[in-house]
């Protein structure tokens, strides 16, 4: 749970479901979707930090310190709620994790050598996961 994303604190008081498959869902467990989202809202200091070409790893630090849920984050909170599962949501953001892991050692690599990459323009990013009545796993 922890490796997950969940802190020590929620990896003890989370009940993780798993789908149970019934005649609505054809036994599979999943029915419908239910959306991840990773939405920045631009404010003074974000924009500010945008216009003076701050690295993206900068701009995305300073947004989650203000309280921007990342994706993943989004997921956990979902799988708390007993809205999807542990699997689908690990299925669905683990290539953005493996990403920002990627680009953070990119933009790591790039401010030992004193360069940086123009910061793309903040998005919304979204992703559906698979959703269906749950029972504890």
């Amino acid at each position: 749970m922890l490796d997950a994303g969940f802190t020590s604190a929620e990896a003890g008081s989370v009940k993780v479901f798993v789908g149970k498959g019934c005649s609505v869902c054809n036994k599979t467990g999943y029915k419908g979707r239910v959306g991840l989202y990773e939405v920045m809202e631009i404010n003074d200091e974000l924009r500010e930090l945008i216009l003076v070409g701050a690295s993206a790893l900068e701009i995305k630090k300073k947004a989650i310190d203000q309280g921007m849920i990342m994706l993943r984050r989004s997921g956990l909170i979902k799988i708390a709620a007993g809205l999807t599962t542990l699997e689908e949501v690990l299925r669905e953001t683990q290539d953005l994790v493996v990403a920002a892991i990627f680009l953070d050692d990119i933009d790591d690599m790039l401010d030992r050598r004193g360069l940086s990459v123009p910061a793309p323009a903040p998005r919304r990013v979204g992703r559906r996961v698979a959703a269906c009545p749950v029972r504890p796993g």
